[in-house]
């Protein structure tokens, strides 16, 4: 399962070790508006790249999962982007 991070805040601390621990689960992005910080957590994390902006990060990697990772504020704005996708805003 290729997954990917939206959201580089204290949430997403949680989750990524998380996710690599998962079988059979690849880190593939992460995603975060401030590019030193996304550069930064997909080093740390040994993702494959990263992005500042998810919508090219969803098109060009193709997640299988994303976990969306920011403040309730902008689900709106992610759900109107990706109205024929599923997102699960955690």
């Amino acid at each position: 399962m290729r997954a990917a991070i939206i959201g580089t805040g204290g949430i997403a601390q949680v989750h990524a070790p998380l996710i690599r621990t998962q079988p059979n689960t690849k880190l593939v992005a992460i995603t975060d508006k401030d590019q030193t910080r996304a550069k930064s957590f997909a080093s740390e994390l040994k993702a494959e790249r990263y992005y500042t902006d998810a919508e090219v990060m969803i098109r060009e990697m193709k997640p299988d999962i994303v976990h969306v990772l920011i403040p309730p504020k902008y689900y709106a704005e992610l759900s109107i982007i990706y109205g024929n996708s599923f997102f699960m805003f955690l």
